[in-house]
């Protein structure tokens, strides 16, 4: 993909804080407490990028997020 497909997906800081901290293979549970928040946040956060990235699963979302340069 090239470069102008990462500018079509907008991210806030903490979304992107979430989608590294899942690229280093961290559980909901570990980034929860790592960040000072509920797992059920950090759950609710992993549904909102699936859905940004249209993707159904976390390996999907991790192989669409390094191609479009986001990790």
């Amino acid at each position: 993909m090239d470069s102008t497909a990462s500018e079509q997906i907008n991210l806030s800081a903490r979304e992107l804080e979430i989608l590294r901290l899942l690229a280093q293979g961290l559980s909901s549970v570990s980034i929860a407490g790592q960040l000072g928040l509920k797992p059920e946040t950090i759950v609710w956060y992993r549904k909102g990028l699936h859905i940004k990235f249209d993707v159904h699963s976390t390996a999907e979302l991790m192989v669409k997020a390094k191609e479009m340069n986001f990790i």
